[in-house]
């Protein structure tokens, strides 16, 4: 498991500014909202520190304003600054609320490794993870509404309304947690 000896995880990912494709990098476990913009590009996500049998993991809450998925990446997206090669999973798609209205979705399981979700050819080959390890889960907006995720397409959720399409995205939504084999 992957531990820091005078800064938390989050101090460490509030600290490190904008990264990768995933823009990582709020170290919060909510977004803060700007009002009265029009746009909405809000999201919330809360991820626990689990036992897993290394298929997949469960994101406790997630709120959308938009259709969007939760991806999960290895601590790689920090460390290498790789948002391709860390991401290990992606959920279904999680819909929005009727009338423009955000929805909540609770207990969220992400299956890991599945070539399906939009996983590198090379990281699809992983059957389950090896060893217990810190996570990242970051929310996604379906930016081609085609209801499957695509990394080069769906952006990450920023804090506040403000819509990111240039990458990296500073102040992506993201929450981090120990998994334990």
């Amino acid at each position: 498991m992957t531990k820091f000896n005078a800064f938390s995880r989050r101090d460490v990912l509030g600290g490190i500014g904008g990264l990768t494709v995933a823009g990582l990098v709020s170290g919060t476990d909510f977004a803060s909202h700007e009002e009265g913009s029009g746009e909405k590009n809000f999201a919330e996500i809360a991820f626990s520190d689990q036992r897993s049998d290394g298929t997949s993991v469960t994101v406790d809450r997630t709120y959308v304003e938009q259709d969007g998925f939760i991806t999960i990446h290895t601590w790689d997206l920090v460390t290498q600054q790789d948002g391709a090669g860390s991401l290990i999973g992606a959920s279904r798609l999680l819909e929005a609320g009727e009338n423009g209205e955000g929805k909540e979705h609770l207990d969220e399981t992400v299956e890991l490794f599945d070539a399906d979700t939009g996983v590198l050819p090379e990281v699809a080959e992983q059957e389950r993870l090896t060893e217990s390890q810190t996570l990242i889960a970051v929310p996604h907006r379906d930016m081609d509404h085609s209801e499957k995720f695509d990394s080069s397409v769906d952006v990450p959720f920023s804090e506040g309304s403000r819509l990111r399409t240039d990458l990296p995205a500073d102040g992506a939504v993201n929450d981090v947690a120990d998994v334990s084999l």
